[in-house]
């Protein structure tokens, strides 16, 4: 296993210029896919950051056939629904969610997302087909992350409701063509677990489309079928170009439906009872300042 240190985690809202100059001379460390061993990467605290995980290791190549021979069949998104994408942070264009959520309901109750529903029969189909590929995503997350797995697994789901990338409730299905690969802008996805991680998997026929963690000061490369699991919501990430077609699955949790469920069995998360004690401490000083 090869073990990479990063500096602590930051939180700006963009990337800065430091970072960007940085970048841009060639400072950042590259990660390159090692089809032998897995790599973790570490804070100077030793909290795991991210962990990458070789196809070769889970078969991954051939866990996203499938995957890729159906993606073509999903129905075709309308175009302001691109267009609209496209003007996200993520930039990303042919881009929906299949999962169980809370989003965009008044009420807060967890509902299967509006995308999975509307897509039907070609929708479920593609999630049947993934779910070897997320079995085998989810056997590494209780191993590396034995926290979150428990945290993602411990809720019991309503009737009618499913968790369509197990453990994670969601997964987001990004397609691309040969003159429209899927490749991200800056971004974190901040309505993602707080203490919890994301898993991305790239597939089709390309090159490129490495990982940039500007944090951490890493590029990440993704070869197809490879697994890499790390904090979206607090790590700002990006794409490097690509050459040829590249798809990405990404399996992930949002906090509003772990606070939902949290709160509806009585088991609120001990760190987030300290980060609000923290958060109104800060506040008092503040005040009294």
């Amino acid at each position: 296993m090869n073990v990479v240190h990063g500096e602590m985690l930051r939180k700006p809202e963009n990337v800065s210029e430091e970072l960007r100059r940085k970048f841009d001379a060639g400072e950042f460390k590259r990660i390159s896919s090692n089809p032998t061993r897995h790599t973790l990467l570490r804070s100077r605290d030793f909290a795991i950051i991210g962990y990458h995980v070789p196809a070769t290791f889970i078969n991954g190549k051939g866990l996203t056939k499938r995957p890729k021979s159906l993606i073509t069949n999903l129905p075709r998104l309308i175009p302001s629904k691109v267009k609209k994408n496209k003007e996200t942070k993520r930039s990303v264009g042919n881009s929906r969610v299949y999962g169980c959520w809370n989003a965009y309901h008044a009420d807060r109750k967890p509902h299967m997302s509006a995308p999975y529903v509307q897509d039907g029969e070609r929708a479920q189909q593609f999630v049947d087909a993934c779910k070897p590929l997320w079995d085998a995503a989810g056997e590494i997350l209780k191993r590396v992350y034995p926290k979150t797995h428990r945290k993602y697994s411990i809720f019991k789901m309503e009737k009618g409701l499913n968790r369509l990338a197990v453990p994670w409730m969601c997964m987001s299905v990004n397609q691309g063509t040969s003159s429209d690969s899927v490749t991200t802008k800056e971004h974190k996805d901040g309505k993602d677990a707080k203490f919890g991680v994301s898993c991305v998997c790239p597939f089709g026929d390309y090159e490129g489309g490495e990982l940039i963690c500007w944090e951490l000061e890493v590029i990440v490369e993704l070869k197809l079928g490879d697994l890499f699991f790390f904090p979206a919501h607090l790590v700002t990430h990006s794409n490097m170009p690509v050459k040829g077609e590249r798809h990405s699955l990404v399996a992930f949790m949002q906090q509003a439906t772990i606070d939902y469920y949290e709160e509806k069995n009585g088991c609120i998360d001990d760190r987030k009872i300290r980060l609000e004690e923290e958060k109104q401490k800060n506040l008092k000083r503040q005040k009294t300042q």
